[in-house]
């Protein structure tokens, strides 16, 4: 009899420690998200919207502040500020995260923070079920977006309510010119043709962009031969590609794997240099690739 009460002590204890557990773990959930966000990269079902379009894109101008259990925007439209409710489950994997609207469950989906980036992926319940990755390819119905915390806005200051003389400027070194290259299409256009290497998790991927429009992607491979090693090239996909506001399409008509034909691969490019590209894939993947031939 002692036993048995001995057991189920330990027992409730247990049950305790983890019901104690999980609540941190949520506590702490909410307050890693709490404070203002601001959406860097957005793709909506296969589509990479570019930079400068997101705020035209998201009700929110892409920018959110999370306080409790609330998402609050300001919309650029009327300079409202509105409201919805979330909820998310930090002790999944991967952690689980709901938009609530007027009490009904309007946007499930997953996120996780690292770096100090949000990455949230959310679908429709009606049009999806809860995504079971960061990603949200053509089809799926899901829109992922990445964030980064928002500057604070400018406040006003003693000096500003007083009307007193602003105090002197200090001088401030000018700024070492940046080697990326303005992001317009006429800059990018000039340096995207070429060979461009990039290490996924598959290995060495090349994209091939000819200045008359056409492309070609490989992988390479090393055969050891009898005295040295051997690169050999392995074909992939090709077709033709164009680039509109910062934004590269490629069209495939040519490929290994017959879902890929005619079908279209945008991605958007963050940076360029003449040996250094920096762009994010469909999938919301930040990458970067290294030129290997002019």
């Amino acid at each position: 009899m002692n036993r048995q009460l001995f057991n189920i002590g330990v027992w409730s204890v247990g049950i305790s420690c983890f019901a104690l557990t999980t609540a941190v773990a949520q506590d702490l959930g909410y307050e890693e998200l709490r404070g203002s966000w601001q959406v860097t990269d957005l793709v909506d079902n296969g589509r990479v919207i570019p930079t400068e379009a997101i705020p035209g894109w998201l009700p929110s101008g892409g920018r959110m502040e999370f306080l409790g259990n609330s998402i609050v925007f300001t919309s650029p439209k009327d300079r409202q500020r509105y409201a919805r409710g979330y909820s998310i489950d930090a002790t999944t994997f991967p952690r689980q995260f709901n938009v609530i609207d007027h009490g009904q469950i309007s946007g499930h989906g997953i996120y996780r923070i690292e770096g100090g980036r949000l990455v949230v992926c959310l679908s429709s319940p009606k049009e999806a079920t809860r995504p079971s990755d960061f990603s949200a390819p053509e089809g799926s119905r899901r829109v992922m977006m990445v964030l980064v915390r928002a500057t604070p806005a400018p406040t006003t200051s003693a000096t500003q309510v007083l009307n007193l003389p602003p105090p002197p400027a200090t001088p401030t070194p000018a700024p070492a010119p940046s080697a990326a290259i303005p992001l317009t299409d006429a800059g990018i256009g000039h340096l995207l043709p070429g060979t461009w290497k990039c290490n996924d998790a598959y290995g060495a991927y090349f994209l091939s962009l000819a200045a008359n429009g056409f492309y070609s992607t490989y992988r390479e491979s090393v055969e050891i031969s009898a005295f040295q090693k051997v690169f050999k090239k392995l074909p992939l996909s090709s077709g033709t590609w164009t680039l509109k506001n910062g934004q590269v399409v490629l069209q495939c008509t040519a490929a290994v794997h017959a879902d890929r034909l005619y079908k279209c691969f945008p991605f958007s490019i963050r940076s360029v240099t003449p040996t250094e590209l920096v762009f994010v894939d469909y999938a919301g993947n930040v990458g970067t690739a290294v030129r290997t031939q002019p």
